[in-house]
């Protein structure tokens, strides 16, 4: 619905959607914590399992569809980037 909205608003080209989740699973609430696997650790944790999340960015035209980056980056990276991408410093 979101990206139908961009569309329908003629938004496209000048919108990024970032979707994006916090340092791994809850492991204080055990099974209803979520899940990492195959990954170990929890949130509080230095495992991967604690620290890797999802990011899946939209950008027609500027990301390429089924792009895959495999750098090391951090969502303390997305206001500097989105800053620079919108002209600031």
């Amino acid at each position: 619905r979101i990206l139908d909205t961009i569309r329908e608003l003629e938004l496209v080209d000048n919108t990024y959607v970032i979707y994006l989740s916090d340092n791994g699973r809850w492991f204080k609430k055990g099974d209803r914590g979520g899940s990492a696997l195959p990954l170990r650790g929890a949130k509080t944790s230095t495992w991967e399992g604690g620290l890797r999340v999802p990011c899946i960015m939209w950008a027609p035209g500027r990301i390429p569809a089924g792009a895959v980056c495999s750098e090391i980056a951090a969502t303390i990276d997305v206001l500097p980037t989105l800053a620079k991408l919108g002209g600031g410093q």
